[in-house]
């Protein structure tokens, strides 16, 4: 997925089983490993732009965010969101979707 940080300058993130990595260059630079591991691969990353900062949700984990194009890994998104499988960028509010209180078995 691309985002875009304050400067208008793209930055890929790419999420597989094994956790969230970024592109630098032509590398792929990881920037999130989950607690859980290997994930399922039924549950998709999706990644949210949020001002210059990008949220990841995943079915198995807790909201993971960071900064758009920023050289810190992946934290825990503030608060004690539940798990999500999906999500959206409604105005200025973060809208999350297909909730569960407990990663998938």
């Amino acid at each position: 997925m691309a985002m875009f940080d304050v400067f208008g300058a793209p930055h890929l993130y790419v999420g597989t089983v094994n956790g969230v990595y970024r592109r630098v260059s032509s590398t792929l630079v990881n920037v999130y490993t989950p607690t859980v591991s290997p994930l399922y691969d039924r549950n998709y990353w999706q990644f949210i732009q949020f001002g210059n900062s990008i949220v990841g949700l995943h079915g198995q984990l807790a909201p993971v965010v960071a900064d758009v194009g920023g050289v810190s890994v992946f934290s825990p998104l503030a608060g004690s969101p539940p798990i999500a499988r999906c999500g959206a960028r409604v105005g200025d509010f973060l809208v999350l979707g297909n909730l569960s209180g407990e990663a998938d078995p």
